[in-house]
């Protein structure tokens, strides 16, 4: 059990690593991947592969947010591209706890 915590640890480390700012990278695996549309974005996990797709490399700001058990929740995620240009996605938690894109956030709006 231990060395399975431990291997599991290391694992995520791996994945995982901070920058200077104290924001966490995502590493990517290098699996091929589906091309995924703007207008199929639906979920976080859609959306993290259509922004990796779309701009390469995306970093995930740091968010702080409270989220409560059985209602629907909003949370502002902020993005930075390698150029440096910012921008926030807003994020429903929906009753299970399932994070999906908000229906009324325009994708389009993003920067080009």
């Amino acid at each position: 059990m231990r060395n399975s915590l431990l291997l599991t640890t290391l694992v995520l480390l791996h994945a995982c690593s901070n920058d200077d700012n104290g924001a966490t990278v995502i590493a990517r695996s290098s699996e091929t991947t589906v091309m995924i549309k703007v207008e199929e974005v639906r979920t976080y996990d859609e959306l993290r592969s259509y922004l990796d797709q779309e701009y390469g490399v995306v970093e995930e700001l740091p968010v702080l947010a409270v989220v409560a058990s059985g209602m629907d929740t909003t949370v502002p995620y902020k993005y930075r591209l390698q150029d440096g240009r910012e921008f926030t996605i807003p994020i429903v938690f929906n009753a299970s706890n399932e994070r999906i894109v908000d229906p009324e956030f325009d994708l389009y709006s993003l920067p080009e």
